[in-house]
């Protein structure tokens, strides 16, 4: 199963940030120069959308219990 596959296959909101984070971490490991542009081409997903997820990686330990994506992005504009 790829990356993507797996995180088209998450109906859980933090754990689509989960999959997303993780293959950004392993392919910036792998690849000189890789943005979260090139994840947004590998997920079909824009920068904004990869950014946030970013963000909201940082903290998932924080803000996973919350009920939706977008409840845990007013958590963090908030805190």
């Amino acid at each position: 199963m790829t990356y993507k596959e797996k995180y088209e296959s998450c109906s859980i909101w933090w754990q689509k940030v989960k999959i997303m984070v993780l293959f950004h971490t392993v392919q910036k490991l792998g690849h000189t120069g890789w943005t979260p542009l090139d994840t947004a081409k590998y997920f079909h997903c824009s920068k904004s959308l990869v950014n946030e997820n970013l963000a909201l990686g940082k903290s998932l330990k924080e803000i996973k219990d919350l009920p939706s994506r977008k409840k845990a992005l007013i958590f963090l504009r908030n805190h």
